[in-house]
C-alpha cells in the first residue's frame, strides 16, 4: 500500500483505519501484513566487497507505522506526565536529538578537562548487518570517564567489558576498526583500553571533533551555512568551561597530516555525491587513493604552514534543492553548497 495513496485518500481512509486501530487495541492482535517487512541491504560507504558496509533497511506496513506513532505519542505523554523519562535521555524524545546529546556530553567532558582532569572518551561503532535481528539499538555510541587515576581507568574498562558482553548476547558486533579512544587533558597517561582481546587505538581528536564542528566553521559560501557556523560557535562558547591559555594554546599546534589518515578520509567519500567547483569527482578520488594520498598530504602540510589554500577550495557551487511541501512555495527549496572534495578532507 503506497503512502501517497493513503495521503490522497486521507478523508476516506481515516474512519476505517481508526476502527481497525481500536479493534486491534481491544483484541490485542494486529493484521498479519503489519508484522511482515521487506528487508533489503543498502550500500552505505566504504568497500563494496565488505558485507559490513550494507546496513539492512526494513520496509513495513504504512498503516502499522501510523498505529505505532499513535501509541508512541500516548506513551510519551504518559511518561512525561509521570516524569518517567530522565534528563539524560535524548533519543526518541521530543525536543531532543543527537545534537543536544552531543552538547550535554561535551559539556561534561570539557568541564572536567577545564578543571585539570584527564579524560578518556571511547567511540564505539556497531556493524549494521543483515543477520542482526535487532534494530532498536544505536548504530554508534560513546562513553567517557576520568583517566588520571587507576580507579577511573578500571571503571572505563569494566564498562567496555559489559558492553562487549551485551553486544554478544544481543547478536551485535563491533566494527573494531572504527572504535577509537580519544585521550584528553594535560598529563593524560594514555591508558590502553581493550575491546575484547584487541587493544583500542587512539583517535586524532581534530578529526573526530572536527567532523562535528569545524567543518561548519570555515564554510561561509552562503548565508545559511554562515548562520549555522555562528550558532555552533555560540554553542561552543556556552559549553567550553575553560579559556585558560594552557588549555586553548595547544589547539593551535599544526596538525599531523599522515598519509594513512588521508587514505582513510578519501575512502569515506561518497562516490555518488556531485562534483564541486574544482570538477574533481568523489569516485575518482576514491579509486585513486593510493596514488594521490601522498600528494594531498604534502599540499595539506604546505597550506597549513603558509596559511593559504588553493582558490578552488574557497569557492562553492550553490544550487536549490526541493525538500517537501508545495513546489510553488520558495520556502520549500533549501540551498545545497557543493565544495571541493580535497578541501573537505583537509577540514
Amino acid at each position: 500500500m503506497h503512502p501517497r495513496v493513503l495521503r490522497e485518500l486521507a478523508d476516506v481512509a481515516a474512519k476505517p483505519l481508526s476502527t481497525i486501530f481500536e479493534k486491534t487495541w481491544q483484541s490485542g492482535e494486529v493484521p498479519g501484513d503489519w508484522k511482515n517487512g521487506n528487508i533489503a541491504p543498502i550500500f552505505k560507504k566504504g568497500r563494496k566487497e565488505n558485507p559490513g558496509n550494507y546496513p539492512a533497511v526494513s520496509l513495513t506496513s504504512v498503516p502499522g507505522k501510523t498505529m505505532e506513532q499513535i501509541l508512541l505519542e500516548a506513551m510519551l505523554r504518559h511518561m512525561e506526565f509521570r516524569e518517567v523519562i530522565q534528563d539524560s535521555q535524548h533519543g526518541l524524545t521530543k525536543g531532543r536529538s543527537c545534537l543536544t546529546n552531543l552538547v550535554a556530553f561535551c559539556d561534561g567532558v570539557t568541564t572536567s578537562v577545564g578543571k585539570g582532569r584527564a579524560m578518556d572518551v571511547i567511540y564505539l561503532d556497531f556493524y549494521s548487518r543483515i543477520e542482526c535481528t535487532l534494530s532498536k539499538f544505536a548504530h554508534d555510541t560513546k562513553l567517557s570517564g576520568v583517566a588520571d587515576i587507576p580507579e577511573g581507568q578500571d571503571a572505563i574498562q569494566r564498562d567496555l567489558d559489559e558492553l562487549k558482553k551485551w553486544a554478544h548476547v544481543n547478536l551485535m558486533r563491533f566494527s573494531k576498526a572504527k572504535c577509537k579512544v580519544l585521550h584528553m587533558g594535560q598529563c593524560n597517561p594514555r591508558y590502553q583500553h581493550w575491546l575484547g582481546d584487541e587493544g583500542m587505538s587512539a583517535a586524532l581528536w581534530r578529526r573526530i571533533w572536527g567532523h562535528w564542528w569545524m567543518k561548519s566553521w570555515t564554510r561561509h559560501s552562503n548565508v545559511l551555512t554562515a548562520q549555522k557556523a555562528k550558532h555552533i560557535l555560540g554553542c561552543m562558547k556556552r559549553i567550553v568551561a575553560s579559556r585558560l591559555r594552557e588549555v586553548i594554546l595547544p589547539l593551535q599546534n599544526p596538525p599531523s597530516v599522515k598519509e594513512e589518515l588521508v587514505c582513510e578520509l578519501l575512502q569515506e567519500l561518497d562516490p555518488y555525491k556531485s562534483m564541486g567547483p574544482d570538477n574533481t569527482h568523489m569516485r575518482a578520488l576514491r579509486e585513486l587513493t593510493d596514488v594521490i594520498a601522498r600528494l594531498l598530504s604534502i599540499i595539506f602540510k604546505k597550506s597549513w604552514r603558509l596559511g593559504g589554500i588553493p582558490e578552488d577550495w574557497k569557492r562553492a557551487t550553490v544550487t536549490l534543492t526541493y525538500k517537501k511541501g508545495l513546489k510553488e512555495d520558495p520556502g520549500n527549496y533549501r540551498l545545497i553548497s557543493l565544495t571541493s572534495a580535497p578541501g573537505n578532507v583537509v577540514e
